[in-house]
């Protein structure tokens, strides 16, 4: 019997058939399970076709609303999942399908007979998701690889190529800063206030300062700095100064 999704669970899915009063998807990571997308699970408010939505062949997240035991389609929707939790979903699963990736090309590189089901199986029993075992194994080092049956060759590669694939990301914090002065020789009081700062004038008095940390709340904090430095510099001016963080 295939393997079926929980009710509530979000789950990553690919539209395959459109019809007027809903739509058929695959659920990519259950094989042999479809969803059924009625149209008034498409959107919160009333439409007229689904076609406004969903295309045959996009990949989307949906919410698991009912699931009988037996059965391969399961009720599913739309509106209920919100943006963030999409875009988390979508990248967990392409991490997944990246990790597996990496492990079965360590697998040929070190031409190794190991077969990749059965890696996938013991990983399976020991972590959460493929993405968790090739995190652990970053951090941990290649000894780990061994307890899920990846022979130390194998596993030698497969680190590298992790460690190569997942670096940290770094976090960008935008600040738009606007000033208006006047001064008669503003333009070299402007030089001084920016002075050690990245900054890119956007015309009218407006700059975009780009701030990247390793993580966002110390990038925020930096540009906190920034902000209080333009503005304590600026103050001994006739100026007006506003600062705000954008997307």
């Amino acid at each position: 019997m295939n393997k079926l999704p929980k009710k509530g669970d979000l789950v990553v899915a690919t539209v395959k058939k459109i019809m007027p009063y809903g739509a058929f998807l695959t659920l990519d990571e259950y094989p042999g399970i479809e969803g059924f997308l009625h149209i008034s699970e498409v959107a919160s408010k009333w439409i007229k076709s689904i076609t406004q939505y969903l295309k045959v062949g996009e990949r989307t997240v949906v919410k698991v609303l009912n699931v009988e035991e037996g059965k391969t389609v399961v009720d599913v929707s739309l509106r209920r999942v919100k943006e963030d939790e999409k875009r988390k979903k979508l990248e967990e699963f392409m991490n997944i399908k990246r990790s597996i990736k990496l492990i079965q090309a360590a697998l040929k590189k070190a031409k190794s007979k190991k077969r990749l089901d059965k890696i996938l199986k013991a990983i399976d029993e020991l972590y959460e998701t493929p993405y968790d075992f090739v995190l652990y194994l970053k951090d941990e080092g290649v000894g780990i690889a061994e307890e899920v049956g990846i022979p130390k060759k194998v596993g030698k590669i497969l680190y590298e190529m992790v460690v190569s694939a997942f670096k940290p990301k770094k976090a960008v914090v935008k600040g738009k800063v606007s000033i208006s002065i006047i001064e008669p020789n503003g333009i070299e009081i402007l030089k001084k206030a920016f002075e050690g700062i990245e900054a890119s004038y956007l015309g009218g008095g407006h700059y975009l300062i780009r701030v990247e940390k390793d993580d966002y709340k110390t990038a925020n904090k930096e540009m906190r700095k920034i902000f209080d430095s333009i503005k304590t510099f600026l103050s001994s001016y006739n100026a007006e100064v506003s600062c705000e963080v954008v997307e």
